[in-house]
């Protein structure tokens, strides 16, 4: 059962809604930092922000991430 759940941000559920991130990441920019464990294609993510033209820099991290990481980004 499809919803969304829209406040400060947006939330989409359902099946078929990872299909929709790179038209709606597309929609917001044409850049994009994506923070990713240690094997940044394991979910194809990267793929779908490239086919929907978005510039994605992959910023690989091992562990939670802490706010000394954050900003050296």
């Amino acid at each position: 059962m499809p919803f969304e759940f829209a406040t400060a941000t947006e939330i989409v559920f359902g099946r078929g809604s990872f299909g929709s991130l790179g038209p709606r990441v597309a929609s917001l920019g044409r850049r994009a930092l994506v923070v990713t464990g240690s094997d940044p294609g394991r979910t194809g993510v990267l793929e779908h922000l490239g086919e929907a033209g978005v510039d994605v820099t992959p910023f690989r991290i091992t562990a939670e991430p802490t706010t000394t990481v954050g900003r050296e980004i």
